[in-house]
Order: C-alpha cells, then structure tokens, then sequence
C-alpha cells in the first residue's frame, strides 16, 4: 500500500480509496473568560479530533470559510458533514 495526498493506492488491486489523515491537525481558538471583568481573550489550540466530537457543524462551517476544505485531512469528512446539515 502506498500513501500520497490523503489516497492509499492498493498496488495488488489497483483500487484507490480515500483515507482520513486528519490526525494530528489542531486548531487556533480565541477564548474569553467569562467571570472576568477583563477583556482578555486567550489563545489555544484545540486538536481537531475534539472539535469534531463538539463542534462538527462549527467546525466544517469554518473549514469551507477559510478554505481548508481543499486539504485532504478535510475533503473525506466536511463535505459529508454540509450536506447533512442541508437536509
């Protein structure tokens, strides 16, 4: 077998098949405090296998936005995920 782009290539059947390689991509989030009277928003980086299990809409949502539905740690589970949401 053998992995380029996000595909794996099964060399004794020929048959290609898209994989998930979304695994290790983590995600820039600004966060408030809201029991402060300070304005005083934190950065953290959120892994993305959390934020599918959260925030899956949210986060394909934003995905699309910023154009990242182009990478292929994307293109298996955004496109599945708007198109449910349409329905």
């Amino acid at each position: 077998m053998k992995s380029d782009n996000g595909f794996v290539y099964n060399l004794e059947s020929t048959r290609n098949f898209q994989r998930n390689i979304s695994e290790g991509w983590k995600l820039l989030l600004k966060t408030q405090n809201l029991f402060s009277d300070i304005d005083d928003p934190k950065e953290v980086w959120i892994p993305l296998k959390i934020l599918k299990e959260t925030k899956l809409i949210l986060t394909a949502k934003y995905v699309v936005a910023n154009s990242l539905d182009l990478i292929p740690a994307f293109q298996l589970w955004v496109p599945q995920v708007l198109r449910n949401v349409t329905r």
